[in-house]
């Protein structure tokens, strides 16, 4: 491989530990004609690295010339193991964590990052194939958007009902507005929700409308536990929309999700 002038420059010819703890910018040699392939200099390859036990993706600028060679440099923040490089993205779903955005070539090691992470917003960038199947553990509340310009390749109704399987003692209970809005909610099942229920009495009261006022108006904090009991209009927040229905249904007025 290409060794730069540089202490920090590994030959890739030669095997060696690297101890380090934190991110880190690599730079390696590539072939002229993945380069060339890639779109040249200023143009990007991307990196497929397999690290205990899941497989994350970098895109790497790609540097150099005909003359002197080409390069391609990325951040790694997952330490060293075996690299791969491609000309064609692999990856399927990706999310910012800690001021870096790691991208997962598979959909069930990106939901399982994402929990253990508690991470709740979701990039998808395709959807999962074969048995790619993601398992949700735990109670989560996981918002899924479409990358841009994959808008049309996203099922969302599809990912959700056949591609998120839940551990035993989880259930899927997002409403029909949270799931208009890509957002996936997974519960304790033994655990029934009431929405509405701000001060968790087991009944939909005014208390719980003025709760939600409370909260709307700025008097009160708005914890993500308050928005996905009290959110029940599901626009994901609590607004005097939400105090209003949540009155309207203390009265018997109306029914909430």
């Amino acid at each position: 491989g290409t060794v730069l002038d540089s202490e920090n420059s590994v030959p890739l010819s030669e095997a060696r530990a690297v101890d380090v703890a934190e991110m880190t910018k690599v730079t390696v040699g590539i072939p002229k004609a993945m380069a060339i392939a890639a779109g040249g200099a200023g143009s990007v390859i991307y990196i497929q690295h397999t690290h205990d036990g899941k497989t994350y993706e970098y895109p790497a600028a790609i540097g150099g010339n005909d003359e002197d060679g080409y390069t391609a440099s990325f951040d790694n923040p997952n330490g060293y193991s075996e690299f791969t490089l491609s000309v064609q993205t692999n990856t399927v779903a990706s999310f910012e964590f800690g001021g870096s955005n790691y991208c997962f070539t598979s959909f069930a090691e990106a939901i399982a990052e994402a929990l253990a992470k508690d991470v709740t917003l979701i990039t998808m960038h395709k959807m999962p194939s074969g048995e790619d199947y993601a398992t949700v553990t735990k109670t989560a509340e996981l918002i899924f958007e479409a990358a841009e310009g994959c808008e049309d390749a996203i099922d969302f109704d599809a990912l959700y009902a056949n591609r998120i399987l839940t551990d035993v003692g989880i259930a899927k209970t997002s409403t029909a507005e949270q799931l208009a809005q890509h957002v996936f909610v997974f519960t304790d099942d033994e655990k029934e929700v009431l929405y509405g229920d701000l001060d968790g009495d087991g009944e939909i009261t005014v208390a719980d409308a003025l709760a939600a006022l409370r909260i709307a108006v700025k008097l009160a904090e708005e914890t993500e536990d308050a928005i996905f009991i009290g959110d029940v209009d599901g626009d994901g927040k609590i607004t005097v929309s939400d105090a209003l229905r949540i009155l309207r249904a203390a009265a018997k007025l109306t029914d909430l999700p």
